[in-house]
């Protein structure tokens, strides 16, 4: 199957997804706002629930989000600034030359990338800025909690993750970018989740849906509820945190 021919992986869990995925860090969308030729457009590519689209809008007039899925589109967060279309990474539907900024969070390995950077210099203003980035696996404080994490992820999902998502575990590093790279500060992401905060999240991960589809039982009832062993006060706070991946460039 071609990369380009768009598989829609997160629409079943679309309420969990928005519910569980972590924000991310205010000092980002201000760097992308400080080095753009401007802030009147930016197109957020793969907006699911519009989760970076709703931030974009704090700093630039018009956000225009697209997402080929349509049910994502249909469940995002309504602002008076952002525009929703369904459309692919590949072919925005956008004027030439019409965005001071491009984004992509947590969605570019899943691209065909010499279409899709394709797309972003035909719409880029010049000297526009292109921004994508991700996080892998977060660290928790307590290790008992770290420990049952990484067998989820890890050893119980190992055989159903697409391949795509190793791009990101691997730290985008091999990913070609075509673009001048701006450096800048690193970058983290901190939550403080409770358990079902916790569950939640590793609920909405597309290997946990394939997971149940082909098994019949969810990733918790598949470890016989062990996680309320190594959590026992459900309300109780767990503080994880994981680097931002980032690929920040001017297009020329």
């Amino acid at each position: 199957m071609s990369e380009n021919v768009f598989v829609d992986r997160f629409s079943k869990q679309t309420q969990s997804y928005a519910r569980a995925r972590p924000g991310y860090p205010r000092e980002l969308y201000r760097f992308l706002a400080e080095k753009a030729p401007d802030t009147q457009n930016a197109w957020d590519c793969a907006t699911g629930n519009g989760q970076a689209a709703i931030q974009l809008a704090d700093f630039f007039s018009n956000v225009f989000a697209t997402d080929a899925s349509a049910e994502q589109i249909s469940r995002a967060f309504p602002h008076e600034r952002i525009t929703y279309s369904t459309a692919t990474a590949e072919q925005s539907g956008l004027k030439d030359h019409s965005v001071d900024v491009i984004t992509v969070a947590q969605a570019m390995h899943w691209f065909d990338l010499n279409l899709f950077y394709t797309e972003v210099q035909r719409v880029a203003r010049p000297g526009a800025i292109f921004a994508a980035w991700a996080y892998g696996f977060a660290q928790a404080e307590n290790k008992d909690i770290q420990k049952f994490f990484e067998y989820i992820g890890k050893e119980l999902l190992s055989n159903y993750w697409d391949p795509h998502v190793f791009k990101i575990w691997r730290g985008y590093e091999k990913l070609p970018f075509p673009f001048e790279r701006i450096s800048h500060d690193p970058w983290e992401i901190k939550v403080e989740w409770t358990r079902d905060d916790f569950v939640q999240y590793m609920m909405s991960w597309s290997a946990s849906q394939k997971f149940l589809d082909q098994t019949g039982k969810d990733i918790i009832e598949a470890t016989d509820n062990k996680i309320m062993d190594v959590w026992l006060d459900g309300q109780e706070k767990i503080v994880f945190r994981t680097p931002l991946t980032t690929l920040i460039g001017r297009v020329k």
